[in-house]
């Protein structure tokens, strides 16, 4: 869990929050400082400081309504993991010259905290309710089971589909039944996965 708030910064953040609950926009500084009944902007300022350096808000500055909330309660954890590109450009590395961005994300979106992100491409995995252009959360180091969704290497390009270990191959099915299965013989070597899929964010 983060900083908590004191009741004079949480009254703010609770002002904001019923604004645009009520406006769906943000409030402005004037706005606030009358919520508040304080007569100087500078104090409204000061309180916004400490929710941006808590990570309650973004602040946009020289933005009238430039106020975005980052989390929508005190014990909501948000967690940043980086966007390694997309799901077919080869097989992901997670090195700095190849971070396209940083995803900040709340944890309670994924069933266990990733090592990176990678856009979809392509719909094989729709029945999953992973769509072309959502971004896949990848745990590594992670043997998997039958059923689990997993990134996987085939002729290196990295594919999403659902692992299941048959008599002497692996066998990679899509949840779109316009695509084969790919059949990929058995050597007792797990490295060709690159992990498992482990949440998917939607609103990108």
């Amino acid at each position: 869990m983060g900083e908590l708030l004191t009741a004079k910064q949480k009254e703010l953040w609770e002002i904001i929050k019923d604004f645009i609950k009520q406006n769906k926009v943000p409030p402005t500084y004037e706005q606030l400082r009358d919520a508040l009944k304080v007569k100087s902007l500078a104090t409204v300022a000061a309180r916004l400081k400490m929710l941006v350096r808590k990570g309650f808000i973004q602040v946009m500055p020289g933005v009238a309504r430039g106020i975005k909330l980052l989390k929508t309660s005190e014990d909501q954890v948000l967690i940043r993991k980086p966007l390694l590109g997309t799901s077919a450009a080869g097989p992901p590395v997670l090195a700095e010259e190849n971070i396209e961005k940083e995803i900040e994300f709340d944890a309670d979106a994924v069933n266990s905290i990733p090592d990176f992100f990678l856009k979809v491409k392509g719909d094989s995995m729709i029945g999953a309710g992973i769509n072309d252009g959502n971004l896949i959360a990848v745990k590594q180091n992670v043997q998997p089971n039958n059923g689990d969704i997993v990134v996987y290497m085939v002729d290196n390009e990295s594919t999403i589909k659902r692992f299941y270990q048959g008599k002497d191959c692996i066998i990679l099915k899509a949840t779109n039944d316009n695509y084969p299965n790919i059949i990929i013989k058995d050597t007792g070597d797990y490295s060709a996965v690159v992990g498992k899929v482990v949440g998917v964010l939607k609103n990108n």
